[in-house]
């Protein structure tokens, strides 16, 4: 079971399994990895514990999945989620600020993926996550508008493969 969205700090007794990002380039668009079999993600995973913190975990799978630089991250809510034999955990989204795109290569296990950019406001459906992703989307561009003065409304670049 999977909780509502919540736009606050995970509370300290609820560990983080999982972290991912809405990743936005200077243009306003959202960064969505393309996997080999044609599935889509947000890119993050797992906090490691030499990460030191969440932040860090998103700028470390973004480089290591996307090879792309983030500057900037700030914090957009969690949801928790409950399976029947394991304890509750969050999962945690945030928005990061892309500065630099490196040539794509394969990440540790061996997987390449491809990079679109996409704006951020057809990223919920291109990705199928409906409400739960168009709550985190708004948060992200609120975020992007004030503190970065990103276009996210109105991207100056198409959507594209990068």
């Amino acid at each position: 079971m999977v909780s509502a969205w919540r736009l606050a700090l995970v509370p300290g007794h609820l560990p983080v399994a999982r972290v991912h990002g809405l990743l936005l380039d200077p243009a306003g668009r959202c960064l969505i990895q393309v996997h080999a079999d044609r599935t889509t993600s947000l890119p993050g995973g797992v906090p490691e514990p030499r990460d030191g913190d969440l932040f860090s975990t998103l700028r470390r799978e973004a480089w290591e999945e996307n090879q792309v630089v983030v500057t900037d991250v700030v914090h957009l809510g969690h949801q928790r989620v409950e399976h029947p034999g394991r304890e509750p955990y969050a999962q945690v989204g945030l928005v990061g600020r892309i500065c630099r795109f490196e040539p794509r290569r394969p990440d540790i296990d061996g997987r390449t993926y491809h990079r679109y950019l996409a704006p951020l406001a057809d990223v919920a459906a291109l990705l199928g996550w409906g409400g739960t992703l168009t709550v985190q989307a708004a948060a992200a561009a609120r975020v992007a508008t004030r503190l970065w003065h990103l276009p996210v409304d109105a991207p100056t670049r198409p959507a594209a493969f990068v």
